[in-house]
């Protein structure tokens, strides 16, 4: 046999409490759960600096580039630079909570918009927040967001902003957190489009019709999806479900969807921004879903009994009457079934909301989840006693007035 001895002692090094340096054994500076620099290594100004873990200390960026990141590695904490301002993104779940941020720095070179996504497959539940100023001391909140539905193939809750108007010479500061402090491995993809791009247009119809060349007002215009710098050739135009009234169709299932509980039992209804002058029918888009610790189809989607209602400004009921029922004949995921509900409201005076809602008991009956719609602007009341909060994606329905 072989016998080994080992008579190495154990020399200080520095040792790094957050952004403090002391001179520790290793095992003493485990004990303090600080990060042991190594043998010999000497506690200096930036011996503990983190790359982005503060804002003084972010990471430089570029336009139209990823950089990966991890903020669960051991040095980072709680930058200290104050919770957000979540009005600005008010029902996105941005839950801030002691985030070990991360912070990035990116210079605009010339006017446009800029999309920032933490879309990531095997990244976590990410919070993100864009800052505007020359220093770290002059900055000023312009953008948050918790939880995107604009993209696909990324993680169950991803973070993103989305055409966020920029001018040469901004200095822009990225700020990186979690859902109630979640932390992990992560992405950040910067797109900057400048003021003059062009791309290919995606018309919202029933064949899927690219128009090339056009500008973001231009496609806007025609209430279609932008894709900026591309060709028709490069790009699949989804089919839609069209709406021949006042509304939305569902977004298609190769889209970006969410689908939204709206249902008594589960303590939440939702409603979408309609301004009409009258409603006579009304059709909604939704999932017909059971939940057991997760959600599955309804054994029976007749279970699900939704009322469809018209509001005033302030949320109040003017006309409501119970839907019927029909199955679309499309899945969500291979596996959820699409519904129509249709209800015949007969409302004939102005109103500004529609909502939608079923009515059941409580968890394992069936509920109706609302589809999101690729354009207008929809409200949730969660019962939490705040009242309706604006979303941040529409509702499909259609109003017949």
């Amino acid at each position: 046999g072989t016998l080994s001895i080992d008579c190495a002692v154990p020399a200080e090094g520095a040792c790094c409490i957050g952004l403090d340096c002391i001179p520790a054994l290793p095992a003493d500076c485990e004990a303090f759960q600080g990060v042991y620099k190594g043998a010999g290594v000497p506690c200096e100004a930036d011996t503990c600096v983190v790359a982005g873990n503060t804002c003084d200390d972010a990471i430089a960026i570029d336009c139209n580039s990823s950089t990966t990141f991890n903020n669960s590695d051991a040095g980072y904490f709680d930058s200290g630079f104050g919770v957000p301002d979540d009005t600005q993104c008010a029902g996105t779940y941005l839950d801030w909570g002691a985030s070990p941020d991360i912070w990035f720095q990116l210079d605009i070179a010339d006017a446009g918009t800029l999309d920032l996504s933490l879309c990531d497959p095997l990244s976590y539940d990410t919070s993100i927040v864009l800052y505007s100023g020359s220093d770290c001391g002059a900055l000023t909140q312009i953008a948050c967001n918790g939880d995107a539905s604009v993209e696909t193939g990324c993680q169950s809750y991803y973070s993103g902003l989305y055409g966020v108007p920029v001018s040469a010479g901004d200095s822009l500061y990225v700020r990186v957190g979690g859902w109630n402090g979640e932390t992990g491995p992560g992405t950040l993809s910067v797109t900057c489009i400048g003021a003059d791009a062009t791309g290919a247009c995606c018309l919202r119809d029933e064949v899927g019709t690219c128009i090339p060349d056009q500008t973001a007002d231009e496609c806007a215009a025609l209430s279609g999806n932008w894709n900026a710098n591309a060709a028709c050739a490069d790009v699949t135009c989804n089919a839609y479900i069209v709406c021949n009234g006042l509304g939305e169709g569902p977004t298609p299932p190769e889209g970006a969807w969410t689908a939204a509980t709206s249902d008594a039992g589960s303590g939440f209804v939702r409603a979408g921004v309609s301004g009409g002058a009258s409603a006579q029918t009304i059709e909604v888009w939704g999932l017909p879903l059971a939940y057991n610790g997760g959600f599955a189809a309804c054994a029976d989607a007749l279970e699900a009994t939704v009322t469809i209602a018209v509001h005033d400004i302030n949320f109040v009921g003017l006309a409501s009457a119970v839907a019927v029922y029909s199955n679309e004949g499309v899945s969500y995921a291979d596996i959820y079934p699409l519904g129509k509900w249709t209800a015949e409201v007969g409302y004939s005076a102005p109103h500004e909301y529609v909502s939608a809602q079923s009515g059941s008991a409580g968890q394992g009956e069936c509920w109706f989840l609302w589809m999101s719609a690729d354009a207008g602007a929809s409200f949730v009341d969660s019962g939490d006693g705040l009242g309706f909060v604006a979303e941040e994606f529409g509702v499909a329905f259609c109003i017949t007035e």
